[in-house]
């Protein structure tokens, strides 16, 4: 790690990794993220993961909060 830091994961890049590994269309992110306009808007990086978003997807998909939150 003193050598060679690993940066974190960009928040998107992050979930979008996990809708692939579990099979998670955009349609079923909105249980997440609250509406279809959110879940593009995110997903497009013209809107920040909310603190309630972030819990949320914690909660069900398992993504690190520190990583949502960057």
């Amino acid at each position: 790690m003193k050598n060679f830091p690993i940066a974190p994961p960009d928040p998107v890049d992050a979930i979008r990794f996990r809708m692939e590994q579990m099979g998670i269309t955009t349609a079923e992110l909105e249980k997440y993220l609250g509406s279809k306009t959110k879940v593009r808007e995110i997903l497009n990086r013209k809107r920040d993961i909310s603190l309630k978003m972030a819990k949320s997807l914690y909660k069900e998909l398992k993504i690190p909060a520190e990583v949502l939150l960057t």
